[in-house]
């Protein structure tokens, strides 16, 4: 496994031109709806509806909306994804693995927390194929569990970005020219330089700011 990621994060650092963009998001409205929604999904569905499923939703939608970051660099040339595939990174014993979600951009939240969930189950209990890590443009690390507020994380070789976040927590906040308290996430962008540039990268950061500032968006298909 350390062999493995070895191997893995030393090619990316070699091969991809990493650029950096951070931001922060106001999920107070985000934290309130999935406290809302939780239970009776959970009763009714047997999902366990987290962060998580919210953050991979709002990425997909992003991600239809700006194609260019659904791309790869594959030999010369740029290669747009004919669907919406996600990592999510999994911290398994002495690791991580990348497991894929395929389509992400047709589901539900309540069914993409199901897919999630047996994702991480099978990463966990090792009984991931190697098609279930193989494919998508950009992954999701999330360590929301613990107490690191931002960081940034190594692009997946084969794709072109990846968006970490930190745990959600009370931070001061602007809100209409007043200084607030709202909880926060603090969001890293690492994206390949030659798959996007930082403009285009930026506009498509910020859209998936919105979709989690603006979470009732990601509860009907092609929200706005």
């Amino acid at each position: 496994m350390r062999r493995a990621i070895a191997e893995k994060t030393a090619l990316s650092f070699a091969t991809i031109p990493h650029f950096y963009l951070r931001v922060e998001a106001d999920v107070t409205s985000l934290m309130e709806l999935r406290s809302q929604l939780a239970p009776a999904i959970e009763r009714e569905a047997g999902v366990k509806l987290t962060i998580t499923d919210f953050l991979l939703c709002a990425m997909a939608r992003a991600l239809v909306e700006f194609p260019f970051a659904n791309s790869i660099w594959q030999g010369d040339a740029l290669v747009e994804l004919p669907t919406v595939d996600l990592g999510v990174v999994v911290g398994v014993e002495n690791g991580l693995l990348i497991p894929i979600l395929r389509s992400v951009d047709k589901l539900g939240l309540v069914e993409l927390g199901r897919r999630r969930s047996e994702l991480v189950v099978a990463a966990r209990a090792g009984k991931l194929t190697a098609a279930d890590t193989q494919g998508g443009a950009m992954s999701l690390s999330n360590l929301g569990n613990s107490p690191v507020d931002e960081f940034a994380a190594v692009i997946a070789p084969t794709q072109s970005s990846m968006l970490s976040v930190g745990r959600a927590a009370p931070r001061p906040f602007v809100v209409a020219g007043q200084l607030a308290i709202r909880t926060t996430l603090k969001l890293c962008l690492a994206a390949d330089h030659r798959a996007m540039d930082g403009g285009p990268a930026g506009q498509m950061l910020g859209r998936i700011v919105h979709f989690l500032e603006h979470p009732a968006t990601l509860l009907a298909p092609g929200g706005q």
